[in-house]
């Protein structure tokens, strides 16, 4: 039977694609685009999603996930938009300041942040201060609803994380939360706070992150939850760099650079970007630092047992790196996500949960074996189908027979409310039909129901203790949904290959030995059940591996042969980082001469990513460990450390290029030669962490200064305070640091202190001038905090010329209008 030509072809495609949702172009009273609508409380011209769905109500009815008398509150909770939330940078040096403006001014915190800060306040500017306190804090209204001002979340630690009714989407829309909304705009972009959901902040808050720990996100894009761990890694070293690290880690590579862009923010050298299926992710080989290094107490061990608190497990052949904590927040239906992801109503099924039930317990699995002895795991969605949560968790249970426990936390993060684990579900086909066990499936839908999505019985599951896993529903505190279970790993996971004979002492070595031998053979024992398997007919097989995708093949990473080469079907990635070679000694000689770096500066840190060195970049002693230990390029490594120093485009070694800076390529003598005296300059990334080794080239600055700096784009030295003009005039052309500390001289009267207190900025002082070393992006995010007023204007012209565009199409369409009801003979069709 052949199909109609009508059927042919691309004719039926033509419409494929288009959004039915979209409002008719000649609906009557439609709005031009882009204009308000009070209505709806957004622009645009879409048709407002119905907020319903019928199967989902009866999924999850039937599966009495909450009370019936519940279900109402529920759904009203789920059909309202998500209150925004955002999370102040704990291990920031403006934590303390940030919290205080929020509490006294409330959404007038924008205009605060040039509020000042000094003990020698008089009672008078005390006084007004506290009467301004009252009045910021009120709540107002927009269109006639009371807006509440930002109040902090009562269950997370030190009032460090926010919340506000207003959504996100609304501070873009009115006036009056303009000025807040570039507030966080712009303190988020400065890597101060993180806008992140609520629920989403609890995983890493019941992982306990210490500043030893090595911790891997099995699925970490786009990264607020690893922000969150980095920030834990952080806040117990004070002002050292921890000795751990956190592994970010995503399957895809687009999500990577995402990854690797959120994580910049917080300036960490403790942070890796890897590329791998999370059910695929490898064994990471590690060098073990030599016995004089200071970390290598806490970063080798020639013990084999886990237990014990290194970073290394270690046999007569390999050292492998051992894994103290690790997030799998692992791909999900994402049902809890409905309040703001509104199109999920229209497209969601029963089906989501099935689909994905096996590729959550391999990375489950994946990374119960990745996870060292007394090393704790999370699992976690924001899904609340039971197929997802509690049948994954037992089934993990299950596999790794004894070795994991389930951990009760009901007594953490106090005024959190949550409800228990389930422990009774039942399993629903394609159509709708329900099965209690896996012996009532039929034909052909065993080949795609496992048994371990089945409840299991109740003896079994009261040993497991899955009530102690937890729930979190969007209507008990107004936020989304979530399931979270803190798993510890009590013994090693019996593998196949060790014999069962071999000395306790000995087995987890050789687990890891074949794991790291042979990964794929190891992955693939992480698997559904074997009577499931048994079940699958040969078709469906067959589908099943045309729609898996087995781990691409690595490039020899640290070869230079292969160095480049995108051959067809491997991972191509990014260059590999080297140990700076020694032909680079001369210029480390310049560099550590230019900025007086003392002693204990960590030479043996710096990395970079070629032979010529263009960037150098510090990383933490256990990155460098698994750097050096990543000679086969199995770990494929997006991105790591943080760029210290980079060369001048003049040295860059590379004489094909032609210098690209407007300070090099200026002819200014000056410049010139303080680029002869150091062919690097120092970069801002890490300059935080550069600053206790520098002894030269450091200019102290008041915050009037730095207002200048950023106002203008090459500001004169005598536009600087007197103070800072003379400071200057010591220090040669080239590359410096700026400081901002508002009281240098004892012998004055104290000045007020500002917020940008302590801040600091990598600088190019010229013959006449000086610059700040700081991207587009940077000044514009620093121009919004301490000069607001540029950016307000900026806005202010773009409004008046969007109003003045809205009013011509308005004035348009009504003179087409007119000319359409003045000659109606032009709507009859002419004759051919």
């Amino acid at each position: 039977v052949f199909r109609s030509f009508d059927n042919m072809g691309r004719k039926n495609r033509r419409n494929k694609g288009v959004n039915e949702w979209r409002q008719d172009s000649n609906a009557p009273n439609k709005k031009p685009k882009g204009a308000w609508d009070d209505a709806k409380g957004k622009r645009g011209d879409y048709a407002e999603l119905e907020r319903v769905n019928e199967k989902f109500e009866a999924y999850y009815k039937a599966q009495q996930i909450i009370p019936e008398e519940e279900w109402p509150l529920l759904l009203q909770s789920y059909r309202t938009p998500l209150p925004s939330t955002f999370r102040i940078t704990s291990f920031g040096p403006f934590a303390a300041h940030l919290k205080k403006e929020l509490l006294t001014h409330g959404f007038r915190a924008s205009d605060a942040a040039l509020a000042t800060e000094t003990s020698t306040s008089t009672s008078s500017s005390s006084s007004s201060s506290s009467s301004d306190t009252s009045s910021s804090t009120e709540s107002f209204e927009i269109n006639g609803e009371k807006i509440q001002p930002p109040t902090p979340l009562p269950w997370y630690p030190d009032h460090l994380a926010w919340h506000t009714q207003v959504p996100r989407k609304a501070f873009r829309e009115h006036p009056e939360l303009a000025s807040f909304h570039r507030f966080l705009v712009a303190q988020n972009d400065q890597g101060n706070i993180t806008r992140q959901e609520a629920v989403s902040m609890i995983p890493p808050l019941f992982l306990n992150v210490e500043p030893h720990h090595t911790v891997i996100d099995m699925c970490a894009a786009p990264g607020s939850k690893t922000t969150q761990m980095l920030e834990m890694l952080h806040l117990g070293a004070g002002k050292e760099i921890p000795k751990g690290v956190v592994i970010a880690n995503d399957a895809d590579e687009k999500r990577c650079y995402m990854l690797v862009h959120q994580t910049q923010r917080l300036q960490s050298p403790n942070i890796m970007v890897t590329n791998h299926e999370a059910q695929a992710f490898p064994t990471i080989d590690i060098t073990l630092p030599s016995s004089s290094s200071s970390d290598s107490s806490s970063s080798s061990s020639s013990s084999s047992s886990s237990s014990s608190d290194t970073s290394a497990t270690t046999n007569a052949k390999r050292n492998f790196l051992s894994v103290d904590r690790i997030l799998c927040d692992v791909p999900c239906s994402g049902d809890g996500t409905l309040r703001k992801n509104p199109d999920l109503w229209r497209k969601w099924h029963p089906s989501f949960g099935v689909s994905l039930h096996k590729l959550q317990l391999r990375i489950a699995l994946r990374a119960a074996r990745l996870l060292k002895v007394g090393g704790r795991m999370v699992y976690s969605t924001c899904s609340m189908n039971p197929l997802e949560n509690e049948s994954v968790v037992m089934e993990l249970l299950r596999q790794t027979k004894g070795a994991l426990r389930l951990v009760d936390v009901s007594g953490e993060l106090a005024g959190l409310q949550r409800r228990p684990g389930m422990t009774k579900w039942r399993v629903c086909d394609r159509t709708s039909t329900w099965y209690d066990s896996f012996d009532q499936v039929q034909n052909p839908f065993r080949a795609k129901l496992y048994a371990s999505m089945f409840a299991p019985t109740q003896e079994e599951a009261d040993a497991a203790g899955l009530t102690r896993c937890v729930r979190v529903y969007p209507h008990q505190q107004d936020t989304g949904g979530f399931f979270i279970t803190v798993i510890e790993k009590v013994a090693p996971i019996p593998v196949d290959n060790v014999p069962a004979k071999a000395p306790a002492e000995k087995s987890q070595a050789q687990a890891n030995e074949v794991l790291a031998n042979d990964e794929e053979q190891a992955d693939n024992s992480v698997s559904v059940p074997s009577p499931v398997e048994e079940a699958r007919d040969e078709e469906n097989e067959a589908e099943d591996k045309g729609k898996g995708k087995e781990e691409p093949k690595p490039t020899e990473g640290n070869n230079e042969a292969d160095k480049g080469k995108k051959k067809r079907g491997q991972w191509h990635g990014e260059e590999p980082f080297l140990q700076v070679p020694a032909t680079l000694a001369p210029d480390l000689a310049k560099i550590k001469e230019y900025f007086g770096l003392g002693e204990a500066f960590p030479w043996h840190l710096l990395m970079c990513r070629s032979e010529r060195a263009p960037k150098l970049y510090l990383v933490s002693p256990r990155v460098n460990d698994v750097l050096l230990g990543n000679k086969t390029g199995k770990l494929h490594l997006i991105n790591t450390g943080l760029r210290i120093f980079q060369r001048h485009d003049k040295h860059d070694g590379d004489p094909s290029r032609k210098p690209k800076r407007a300070d090099q390529s200026s002819g200014d003598p000056a410049a010139m030669e303080g680029a002869d005296l150091c062919p690097y300059r120092i970069c801002q990334d890490g300059l935080k962490w550069m600053l206790p080794h520098i002894t030269k080239r450091v200019a102290y600055i008041c915050h009037k200064d730095l207002v200048v700096l950023l106002k203008e784009n090459n500001p004169a030295h005598f536009m600087l305070t007197f103070e800072t003009a003379n400071a200057l005039r010591e220090i040669s052309s080239g590359t410096m640091v700026f400081v901002v500390k508002e009281n240098r001289d004892p012998s004055v009267p104290p000045r007020p202190v500002h917020s940008s207190e302590g801040m600091v900025f990598a600088a190019w002082k010229g013959k006449d001038a000086v610059r700040l070393f700081l991207s587009k992006n940077e000044m514009s995010s620093l121009r919004n905090i301490f000069v607001p007023e540029m950016l307000e204007k900026k806005d202010a012209e773009r409004i008046e010329k969007q109003k003045a565009r809205m009013a011509s199409r308005e004035d348009t369409e009504m003179a087409q209008a007119d000319t359409k009801e003045a000659s109606p003979a032009a709507d009859v069709p002419s004759k051919v």
